[in-house]
């Protein structure tokens, strides 16, 4: 049976529903690719396809939300395309999953893919995580500061009318930076880490960025 944290199959610790929207917007649900077949130890920066049962929870989800998804872009890795594109066939919708470079590498948190990858066989993601949640400086990556204005800069550059949502899919270890950077965390643990197609929904109320995670809602001071 599968141990690594980032390998796990399980479920997401909570699925965003509809009635989980801000009552006057739209909102952003950004989110890890579905399940993927386990990666090899240390083997990070690999091409991965979903499995059977990550195909049909991708589906799921699109059935879920239907037409409120007004668009789904991704990272450029084939499992997070892959995501995209089930949701979408799952919604009944005519579209296309965009990319959204932040998303992936280089990206949001990360300025020289070769340097970041070779930082994330020394570390392992969640040590990866918690260093940039500590404020440390990390071999070719980005502060999670800067980082997360970045990443929420690319959601937010266009409002999402009430009722709808667009989807972001990503990576553990950008969702895992983000929604605990935003939660002012500088260290998290193993049971913290984002279950594949495990998600946040993320709107703006005023000057405030606002999030809903494994069903609890927080806010904080707008950083964009």
């Amino acid at each position: 049976m599968e141990t690594l944290y980032y390998n796990l199959q399980d479920p997401p610790q909570w699925d965003p529903q509809p009635e989980d929207l801000p009552s006057d917007s739209g909102a952003v649900l950004v989110m890890r690719h579905s399940v993927r077949y386990p990666m090899v130890a240390g083997q990070f920066g690999t091409q991965i396809e979903l499995t059977p049962t990550g195909i049909e929870r991708a589906n799921d989800l699109g059935r879920t939300w239907g037409d409120r998804i007004q668009k789904v872009s991704s990272s450029s890795s084939f499992r997070c395309i892959k995501t995209g594109e089930q949701i979408i066939l799952g919604a009944g919708l005519n579209a296309t999953t965009l990319h959204n470079p932040p998303l992936g590498e280089p990206g949001a948190y990360i300025n020289q893919s070769e340097k970041a990858i070779d930082t994330m066989k020394e570390q392992g993601p969640i040590e990866l995580v918690n260093t940039l949640l500590r404020g440390d400086p990390l071999p070719g990556h980005i502060d999670a500061v800067e980082g997360s204005r970045i990443i929420l800069q690319s959601f937010f550059s266009e409002h999402s009318p009430k009722g709808t949502i667009r989807i972001e899919v990503t990576h553990d270890t950008i969702l895992a930076t983000l929604i605990y950077h935003l939660r002012g965390l500088t260290s998290i643990t193993e049971k913290d880490w984002p279950r594949m197609l495990e998600g946040a929904l993320l709107w703006q109320e005023e000057e405030k960025i606002c999030w809903k995670w494994r069903g609890d809602k927080g806010s904080r001071k707008l950083i964009i």
